[in-house]
């Protein structure tokens, strides 16, 4: 389903898909370039896995990072996001730009006006999160650290943005990329309510067995 949804809203620029080289993702024709990863997967190793992507194989100067399980529901804005990667141009300490809401937008504090979009604070609570964003690759490979697990990373990214006292992670309203979280891993389940009748049918074909889907 990521893929699938992927292909439909994105459309923006190429794209580089980081997986599991021995993982059975279906529909990986739908995107134009594909990085394998040699050894431990994505949760066990991702700051390694990342590093090693970013030092290597990317050449762009910010990057989005979305995670297969958040899928996309709305086309992405993309002129916006062109618009937003000029502002870390002239901000050089912004290392995360958050380009979905998450739940901390309403109550963050207005930073600045741009090109008629509001760039917010953050705040404290997890300002290294792995919730879709636009990051500085430089500042990544400044301050993230081989051998952090997923949850580490986002922990341990936090962490250095809070102490640094330089280093900015902001958000954007209105959202640049809308998505859903739908896959129940402790429970094996897809939760169809998050979305439209037509992208249910859309999506339902592209779900491997095993998952519930009664939702």
């Amino acid at each position: 389903p990521f893929f699938h949804l992927f292909r439909k809203f994105w459309g923006w620029q190429e794209v580089t898909i980081l997986r599991d080289s021995d993982s059975h993702v279906a529909n990986t024709r739908y995107v134009p370039t594909r990085h394998d990863i040699d050894g431990k997967g994505w949760i066990d190793n991702f700051s390694t896995n990342l590093l090693a992507y970013l030092t290597h194989d990317s050449q762009a100067d910010y990057i989005v990072l979305l995670m297969a399980d958040y899928w996309l529901t709305k086309p992405i804005l993309g002129k916006e996001l062109d618009i937003l990667v000029s502002f870390m141009q002239t901000n050089p300490q912004v290392i995360r730009l958050q380009i979905s809401n998450g739940m901390d937008s309403l109550s963050s504090q207005l930073v600045v006006g741009y090109a008629g979009m509001q760039i917010r604070d953050r705040g404290e609570f997890l300002r290294g999160s792995l919730i879709p964003g636009l990051w500085s690759r430089q500042l990544l490979l400044k301050h993230m650290q081989p051998g952090w697990r997923l949850w580490t990373t986002e922990l341990e990214l936090s962490r250095i943005i809070n102490d640094n006292g330089e280093l900015k992670s902001l958000l954007v309203m209105p959202e640049i990329i809308t998505y859903e979280h739908p896959v129940k891993s402790s429970a094996s389940r897809v939760d169809f309510t998050l979305f439209p009748a037509e992208l249910r049918e859309e999506i339902v074909g592209f779900i491997p067995g095993g998952y519930d889907i009664s939702g």
